[in-house]
C-alpha cells in the first residue's frame, strides 16, 4: 500500500475511533427521561423564582436557568445561600483563614450580578452543619417565601444533593419542607398569609457520568436521585465564568477535563420539576 494511502487509512481509523469516543462521552451527560426545553421559566410560565443553595458557588450548577430568567423582563430572580462556605478551599492561601467567608461572598455576588440575579441573600449558618439548624432555617425560608411569593423554587435534590454533600442534601430537605408548610395557613400565621408555590425543581446531576467517574458518592447519587423530566441548555461561557469568578475554590480541579472541552459535552442542566402538593414518593 502506498504511503499516502496508509496515512489516509490510519487517519480514517483514528477519526472513527475519536468520533465514537466523543459520542459515547457526550451520552454520559444526557438524560433520556428528560424533555428538552429552550427556557425552563418560559416553559413553566414562572414570574418569580427563588433558588436555595448551601454554599457560594452552588449557583454555578444552575447558571443556565438563572441567567435565562435574569435576562427576561418581568421575572424576579432571588437566591438564598445558607452558609458562607467557611470550610471551603482557599486558593491562593489567605494569611487569615477567617477572611475566606468575605472572599466567597464577594465571588458569590459578582457571579450573581453576571447572571442577572435581582436579589441575593447570604445567611450565616455553619458550613457543614446545616442539618443541625433545621427548624430555624425552615421558619426563615417560610417567611421569605410568603413575602416574595415565588411561583418556582429551585434547590438540590434532598436524596442525593447533586454530589452527596451533606449540606446540599440538607438544603434540599429544608427548602422542600419550607415550600410545603408555606402553603399551610395554620403554620406560623404571623409570617404573612400562606402562599402555595406552583412548581419546585431539583437540580439533578448527570447519572451516567456520575456512575462511571463519581466514585462511591457519585454512584450513590445516581441511584437515589429522581430521574429528571426537563433539560435546558447552558452556555459553556457561563460555566467557565463561574469557575473563574469562584477562583478561591478551584472548581476546575473537581473535574477530569478542562472546562472548554468538558462543557462542549456537558451542555445541559437537568431538573426534576414537580408540583409540591402533588409530588409522588415514587419519583425514582
Amino acid at each position: 500500500m502506498p504511503l499516502t494511502a496508509s496515512i489516509a487509512a490510519g487517519f480514517a481509523i483514528v477519526s472513527t475511533v475519536a468520533l465514537v469516543a466523543a459520542l459515547w462521552f457526550d451520552r454520559l451527560f444526557e438524560a433520556p427521561t428528560a424533555a428538552y426545553v429552550p427556557s425552563l421559566v418560559q416553559h413553566l410560565g414562572s414570574r418569580s423564582i427563588l433558588a436555595v443553595f448551601a454554599h457560594p458557588d452552588d449557583e454555578t450548577l444552575a447558571a443556565g436557568v438563572l441567567a435565562d430568567a435574569g435576562s427576561r423582563e418581568g421575572i424576579d430572580v432571588r437566591t438564598i445561600t445558607l452558609t458562607r462556605g467557611e470550610n471551603g478551599q482557599s486558593a491562593p492561601s489567605l494569611s487569615r483563614r477567617e477572611d475566606l467567608p468575605l472572599v466567597r461572598e464577594s465571588e458569590l455576588r459578582r457571579y450573581g450580578f453576571a447572571l442577572g440575579i435581582d436579589h441575593q441573600e447570604l445567611w450565616k449558618y455553619p458550613d457543614g452543619e446545616l442539618d443541625g439548624v433545621s427548624r430555624e432555617v425552615v421558619d426563615r425560608l417560610v417567611e421569605r417565601i410568603r413575602t416574595w411569593k415565588p411561583d418556582f423554587v429551585l434547590t438540590f435534590d434532598p436524596a442525593g444533593g447533586y454530589n452527596w454533600h451533606r449540606d446540599h442534601r440538607a438544603a434540599g430537605t429544608l427548602a422542600t419542607e419550607a415550600v410545603r408548610v408555606s402553603a399551610d395557613p395554620v403554620y406560623r400565621p404571623e409570617f404573612n398569609p400562606a402562599h402555595r408555590t406552583k412548581q419546585m425543581g431539583y437540580l439533578i446531576a448527570p447519572a451516567r457520568a456520575l456512575s462511571i467517574f463519581g466514585g462511591p458518592g457519585g454512584r450513590a447519587v445516581a441511584e437515589v436521585q429522581p430521574k429528571p423530566n426537563l433539560s435546558v441548555p447552558v452556555a459553556s461561557s457561563l460555566r467557565i465564568l463561574g469557575w473563574r469568578t469562584h477562583a478561591s475554590q478551584r472548581l476546575d480541579k473537581a473535574y477530569p477535563l478542562p472546562g472548554w472541552l468538558l462543557f462542549d459535552f456537558w451542555d445541559k442542566e437537568h431538573y426534576f420539576v414537580f408540583e409540591p402538593g402533588l409530588r409522588s414518593n415514587q419519583s425514582n
